[in-house]
């Protein structure tokens, strides 16, 4: 007889806790009240530690 072991799903991931959800909200908000202080100046926002690529991320998993 043979035993297989269960694998997770593909598509499962680890569990989005409430820690990890404030955390993104946080960084999302940070980077968007940069954003607004560089609106019309023609500048792109600064956001210390924050890339865009790390803002589009935290924003996609709130908006699950």
């Amino acid at each position: 007889m043979t035993v297989i072991a269960a694998q997770p799903a593909l598509f499962e991931v680890d569990e989005y806790t409430e820690t990890d959800r404030v955390t993104d909200r946080q960084l999302c908000q940070r980077y968007f009240r940069c954003w607004l202080r560089a609106f019309g100046t023609g500048t792109t926002p600064v956001v210390e530690g924050i890339t865009f690529t790390a803002f589009q991320a935290a924003a996609d998993r709130l908006a699950q």
